[in-house]
């Protein structure tokens, strides 16, 4: 066994046992240092190590930038650029891992990998237009695989352009390279280009081959609540529910379902079974508001806007609680504050949408619901909130 190899186990040792925040780890930090040409992949190990108390974290960025410069003198650089960039997505240091991305992407141009993981970065940032431009750069430089081609079509979906998905998802489905993600990708898109027909469809096929793939038909129960047949979703999503099922996207769909057919009994049985408490009580105050009770609904969504981060709120549930409020409630400035202009521009227009939605006014037309903004500054509802809710089929969940 060579020295250097011997240095290598060693070192590997200490960084297991050493705190950094000792002198053992000050000197152990310059050892690392010092030997990050010959061993840039214990420069990401020591990084990573130093990461778990933010205190350290400019010292953590420095080895791993090391690393990352560093990287074309260990035997698999391609591994220290992904193990970098990984570990800062981890750590929620976006920009940083961007970086990387990027710098891994000029060094490997041809790598797809690198370019879907940036891709991703952006879409997650809300920032569709770049994510494209990457794949379209390397779509330049030769066909892209089907995991690039899936991103780039949810990236166009995320633009609002999903006639652009569809071009290049279909091709996939019509040559039979259409693995479930392709279809499900294909059937969000034609969804998005108000085309649910076609989106069901596109599902049906996938459950004729797989019937027990559980996201292909929670997905097909969110198509017929879009084509406006949530009575049709709970119908086919019921029967799993009462079967034993507790995938939780059948049950977050068949939850859904029992709100847009106004049926809160249903609902209620439903409801607990939901693991995710934010999307819960964003459906529950859904629940509320067709019921013509705004203020308990706003009541059930304001600790998420007023009492927490508001970043994590989920667009849904933050279109929803301003779009019970009239547009000049005192409340909006203090969210825009807290969004940012660009993505409070972005919950308006989905309010906004959300208003003139097809599926909003055959609810509205079908039960008297009011959808408008209902709410007086202080949180008393108008006289627009006392229409009675017209009586609905009822379906049991056992």
């Amino acid at each position: 066994m060579n020295q250097e190899i011997q240095l290598k186990i060693k070192m590997e040792q200490a960084i297991a046992r050493t705190d950094p925040n000792t002198e053992a780890g000050r000197k152990l930090s310059n050892t690392i240092e010092s030997n990050c040409a010959k061993m840039p992949d214990l420069s990401l190990i020591w990084g990573e190590k130093l990461l778990a108390n933010d205190d350290n974290r400019p010292e953590a960025l420095k080895f791993i930038y090391s690393a990352v410069a560093k990287s074309e003198f260990d035997k698999r650089p391609v591994m220290i650029l992904a193990g970098a960039a990984k570990l800062l997505m981890q750590k929620k240091l976006f920009e940083q891992a961007e970086a990387i991305y990027r710098t891994a992407i000029m060094k490997y141009p041809d790598d797809q990998n690198f370019r879907s993981k940036l891709a991703t970065l952006y879409i997650d940032r809300d920032k569709p237009e770049d994510a494209i431009k990457v794949l379209e750069r390397g779509r330049i430089r030769g066909p892209l695989d089907n995991a690039c081609t899936i991103i780039l079509a949810q990236a166009y979906i995320h633009l609002g352009a999903p006639q652009s998905a569809i071009d290049f998802l279909k091709p996939l489905q019509e040559a039979g390279n259409a693995n479930m993600a392709v279809g499900l990708t294909l059937a969000n898109a034609y969804l998005h280009d108000a085309r649910p027909k076609h989106a069901a469809r596109v599902l049906r096929s996938m459950l004729t081959h797989d019937p027990n793939n559980n996201i292909a038909t929670a997905m097909l129960g969110t198509v017929m609540i879009h084509d406006k047949d949530p009575i049709g979703a709970i119908r086919l999503l019921g029967p799993l529910y009462n079967k034993g099922a507790s995938d939780p996207v059948i049950v977050g769909t068949l939850a859904k379902a029992c709100v847009y057919a106004n049926d809160r009994n249903a609902f209620d049985q439903v409801k607990d079974q939901i693991p995710n408490r934010m999307y819960r009580d964003y459906l529950e105050a859904q629940m509320l508001h067709a019921e013509h009770k705004p203020v308990s609904a706003l009541e059930k969504i304001r600790p998420y806007i007023q009492g927490g981060d508001i970043s994590a709120v989920s667009k849904n549930m933050m279109t929803l609680y301003v779009s019970l409020l009239d547009e000049d409630h005192p409340i909006l400035p203090m969210i825009k504050a807290a969004l940012g202009d660009e993505k409070f521009t972005t919950v308006m227009e989905s309010r906004n949408a959300w208003f003139r939605s097809p599926l909003i006014a055959e609810l509205q037309n079908d039960r008297g619901r009011a959808f408008s903004s209902t709410l007086e500054v202080g949180g008393v509802p108008t006289k627009r909130t006392e229409r009675i809710v017209a009586e609905r089929p009822r379906f049991e969940i056992r």
